[in-house]
């Protein structure tokens, strides 16, 4: 895990820097070096938090209802948001408080929570009540507080991150996809209704024709994007963050750093997203910890959604959701977060207990090689068959597995499956 712990920093070291810099070249037509110090603050507060949760043990979050307070905590920040005169308003949306955007705070606090129910009620995660309808409640609640705000694209993050979370901890895949249909109908019936995002749907679609009105800073981050060419215009010498990108420094700060350091410059953030995401992936697998291994997977897909959704957003292949480039856009509340996500999943790998793969597949798993009797060096003598490797091994054993299995949804590990019932010959 050391391994994977010193390329997750580096990355994300790389990423940081990176936004920095592309920061830094936006003072140079708007001379405001305060937002630059305060980058660097929100920062080094990011560097402490994530200090803090990667040096302390994950587990101390399950003790003493812990996670049940901070989803409390987080859902009683949401609706002061929404109280006049607490929250504060901005460009039409009442997303902040004086500290920042607690919709931040709540997007770790329902992670902690679901990764912290799920382990608890490994068994029970198959049943509707107890596996599907309490978590979805919880986690309902926290989406439309975010979704009133109103911040559409901060809601569908969340509740895709909770689906997922509820797939990995076992819950019926038709409860998943019968709330997924559900969702993505109600959001197409209340598109329909808002004329304003309906308006920025259809710009998405055809960006040209609306570039002069509400596709105006699509429109531009695509010219500012692909002005690049290979290797950019060098940091500072970009043109369309002249104001012709509104906010570039937040959403579309992948689009200036794509005309200042061109396609490899794109090309080295995807890498570092994808390296991460890798990381994050083969600590959730490698983790006998249930709760370690929720709580991993949970923060992978965060990070790894969030980035797709914003690189989306700047490449017009999604609408326009507001939604910051993690560890690379201006924004304390992201920073903070997303650093104490990285704090807490090199915790898992630093703390958490790490499976012997040959001995737990030994010993736990239902489909590990059979010994079938047979003539030594033929076809039916399995046990002296070399074992699948890799990625291969995987899709056989995930084939295997639903092809033997009683159940709906096969876990990722073998320990979490309920017992086989044994009946006498």
């Amino acid at each position: 895990m050391r391994k994977l712990t010193a390329i997750l920093l580096l990355a994300v070291a790389l990423l940081l820097l990176l936004g920095t810099v592309t920061l830094f070249s936006t003072t140079t037509y708007q001379p405001r070096l305060d937002r630059l110090w305060l980058h660097l603050c929100w920062s080094a507060i990011g560097g402490i938090c994530c200090a803090f949760a990667c040096l302390a043990d994950y587990a101390w979050l399950r003790k003493f209802h812990l996670s049940k307070c901070l989803l409390g905590l987080a859902g009683i920040l949401l609706v002061a948001v929404l109280v006049p005169g607490i929250g504060v308003a901005r460009n039409g949306a009442v997303r902040w408080l004086f500290f920042g955007q607690p919709s931040e705070f709540a997007k770790l606090a329902l992670i902690i929570f679901l990764a912290d129910y799920g382990a608890t009620r490994q068994s029970r995660m198959q049943e509707r009540n107890a596996g599907f309808i309490y978590p979805g409640v919880m986690a309902g609640m926290i989406v439309v507080l975010v979704f009133r705000e109103p911040d559409w694209g901060t809601a569908a993050l969340i509740a895709t991150v909770s689906l997922a979370m509820l797939a990995v901890a076992g819950t019926h895949w038709g409860y998943l996809l019968s709330a997924s249909i559900a969702g993505a109908e109600l959001f197409a019936l209340l598109l329909l209704k808002n004329p304003l995002r309906m308006e920025r749907f259809l710009a998405f679609r055809d960006p040209e024709q609306y570039k002069d009105g509400v596709g105006w800073q699509g429109w531009h981050s695509l010219l500012s994007l692909g002005s690049g060419g290979w290797f950019g215009a060098f940091f500072g010498e970009g043109s369309h963050k002249n104001g012709f990108v509104p906010e570039q420094q937040t959403d579309f700060v992948l689009s200036l750093l794509g005309e200042e350091a061109g396609f490899l410059g794109v090309v080295l953030v995807l890498s570092l997203f994808v390296l991460i995401l890798l990381c994050g992936t083969r600590i959730a697998w490698r983790v006998s910890d249930p709760f370690g291994q929720l709580l991993a997977s949970g923060i992978t897909v965060l990070i790894g959604l969030q980035a797709f959704i914003n690189i989306g957003v700047v490449t017009s292949t999604l609408p326009n959701k507001g939604i910051a480039l993690p560890f690379v856009s201006y924004g304390g509340s992201n920073l903070v977060c997303m650093f104490t996500c990285l704090g807490l999943l090199i915790s898992v790998a630093r703390h958490g207990r790490v499976i012997d793969n040959e001995r737990h597949e030994s010993q736990f798993s239902p489909y590990a090689r059979p010994k079938v009797s047979g003539p030594v060096g033929s076809l039916m003598d399995i046990s002296t068959q070399p074992a699948p490797r890799g990625l291969w091994r995987n899709l056989i054993r995930w084939v295997r597995a639903r092809r033997n299995s009683r159940f709906p949804s096969v876990p990722v590990h073998a320990y979490q499956r309920p017992p086989r019932r044994l009946t006498a010959a």
